[in-house]
């Protein structure tokens, strides 16, 4: 099937239907097509389900069963009839087992895919027309996050905005309207009680309403910039104080809550649906709050929510997986088999992503052009599966700034002053603020901080081995990442600590005064995702091929007559 044909048939689909030509050209790109033959199953019930499946031609045939094997319900899929469209948007499990009832073809747009090409044309969504169940999960996912909050809390590559809010509007009311009522009596006492007129009355009113007005600003733009954000995979809380321009943000993962505790703390918190949603972890110090938001509750509906995908994600891709390696033990052939383009379908696919490539190659040789220059004095170098990190230099040049003075001050009495006695004296005065000034920057040199794909290290070491001071954690015992830029020159210059909580007590690692501590928060919190993600895999595989093996030996012993077609009752003596 060509790109033409394959942009023919999604027009006349009705949740494509309100898509341009050239819209409908970028996604036909990322469509696999698959053959299959009658009677083969596409997907089993449970089967986790991650591609949004459209029928080409043929027809398939769902059929759900409850526990007991009773069939509960079924349906026929018809050409140009597609399955659930919540696939799209999130991982899910396939409520039926889905067969061919007959040779045909099928198109599936996978959902990681689908998701990338709405991040590049977000407005999209608006045009798609989706079943309400669809439209309910879409509107809970942040497509392009342009937002500068999205931009500051550096999420993980993919990795989508399920919940954003901001503490109750009616607490910003509430902290204005004790200030205002004040100022209204005021104004009228000074207006009926005191009689002051003319420019003393304009001052007496003027001066205390313009201390209001910059009152309701200041707390305005405070309000503004505190918020809570919960993604598919880590939960965040941003505070930002104007009083010290201290910037503080918390992040948790969602696998690691253990209870989630909604308070409604007073009679007017309940009228007005404002609560607090309390989430712990196992950390000692793993508490984060929700408080004052409007309708707490949602926030535990969320968290559950995801909770339960990624408990059905994860039951449904074993299934999967199991099937997969027994049916490479066996040397199985595939259910599905794809079709590819032909030649000259392959050469138009070429032609279309030939600027493309181009372009991309442009922006990579500019890309590490600029990298190489930057990476002269960086303060975050990545190598490899290795993360260096170092202090911040505003850090370095806020202990030596003193040095640097006095240097001076010595080099310029050195040169200027004639008589030999007191050049010498200044001579030395000056030598030793430098080899001080050389032991300072060596220690803020030698001072690092590393992530790894499996560690987080926290290295100090003294100039000249003359000591070294090293603390280590695992990344999958790592519970909670906070990172907080105490006072205006952290803000101004954007450094300031990281703090790694792990299960243990005493086991804690502080990352202090880097250099963009948002970056390092995202980068601990990627590279734990990936070990996760890692392990996970390594661990079914495993459990696979033991399974796989296990039912072939079984198999073998069964035609061995090693096996009896019974269970043996354990009863008989």
């Amino acid at each position: 099937m060509s790109i033409s044909e394959r942009v023919a048939f999604l027009e006349q689909l009705d949740i494509f239907s309100d898509l341009e030509e050239s819209e409908l050209v970028d996604l036909a790109y990322i469509i696999d097509e698959y053959e299959f033959d009658q009677n083969a199953i596409i997907a089993y019930q449970r089967d986790i389900a991650e591609n949004f499946i459209i029928v080409l031609n043929g027809r398939l045939f769902s059929q759900q069963v409850d526990n007991l094997g009773v069939v509960r319900e079924s349906r026929s899929y018809f050409p140009g009839q597609y399955l659930e469209d919540t696939w799209l948007f999130t991982p899910s499990a396939h409520e039926a087992t889905i067969r061919g009832a007959g040779d045909g073809r099928i198109l599936c747009i996978p959902r990681q895919k689908f998701l990338a090409y709405l991040d590049a044309n977000p407005y999209l969504i608006d045009f798609l027309q989706l079943s309400e169940a669809a439209e309910d999960i879409a509107t809970t996912i942040s497509f392009d996050q342009p937002s500068k909050q999205a931009a500051e809390l550096k999420l993980l590559p993919g990795e989508r905005i399920r919940y954003m809010e901001r503490r109750s509007i009616w607490l910003l009311v509430l902290q204005l309207l004790g200030p205002l009522l004040l100022f209204i009596i005021w104004t009228i006492f000074s207006a009926f009680v005191f009689n002051v007129t003319g420019t003393l009355a304009i001052l007496a009113i003027a001066l205390p309403g313009m201390v209001l007005f910059l009152f309701c600003i200041w707390r305005t733009l405070d309000w503004a910039n505190d918020y809570f954000v919960i993604t598919d995979n880590q939960i965040i809380h941003h505070e930002y104080s104007l009083r010290g321009l201290k910037v503080s943000v918390n992040k948790m993962p969602v696998d690691q809550v253990q209870s989630v505790e909604i308070e409604k703390p007073s009679l007017i918190a309940t009228l007005l649906h404002i609560g607090t949603a309390n989430i712990t972890t196992s950390a000692q110090h793993g508490r984060m709050r929700f408080d004052s938001i409007d309708n707490p509750r949602q926030v535990l509906k969320i968290i559950n929510e995801l909770r339960e995908q990624k408990r059905s994600a994860g039951a449904g891709q074993t299934q999967v997986d199991m099937r997969t390696a027994l049916e490479q033990q066996f040397q199985a052939a595939p259910v599905l088999r794809e079709v590819g383009l032909s030649e000259s379908e392959e050469e138009e696919e070429e032609e279309y992503y030939e600027t493309v490539t181009f372009l991309d190659q442009v922006a990579d040789g500019l890309g590490a052009l600029l990298r190489g220059f930057s990476r002269i004095g960086s303060t975050r170098v990545e190598e490899g599966e290795v993360i260096t990190y170092r202090k911040h230099p505003i850090t370095l040049l806020l202990r030596i700034w003193w040095l640097l003075l006095l240097s001076a001050i010595f080099f310029t009495l050195m040169v200027f002053i004639k008589e030999a006695v007191f050049r010498y004296i200044f001579a030395g005065l000056w030598l030793i603020s430098a080899i001080w000034l050389i032991w300072r920057f060596l220690d803020w040199r030698n001072d690092i901080f590393q992530v790894t794909d499996l560690y987080v290290f926290d290295i100090d070491r003294l100039p000249l081995g003359f000591g070294e001071s090293r603390k280590q954690a695992e990344l999958a015992n790592i519970q909670n990442v906070n990172s907080e830029r105490p006072g205006f020159l952290a803000a101004l210059f954007n450094f300031g600590d990281v703090k790694i909580e792990t299960a243990g007590a005493s086991a804690d690692i502080i990352f202090e005064r880097v250099a963009n501590p948002n970056l390092v928060q995202n980068d601990v919190f990627r590279r734990r995702e990936a070990l996760k993600q890692r392990q996970a895999e390594s661990a079914r595989s495993r459990q696979r091929k033991e399974y796989a093996v296990m039912l072939d030996v079984y198999h073998q012993a069964q035609q061995a007559g090693r096996v009896p077609d019974r269970i043996p009752d354990e009863n008989i003596e």
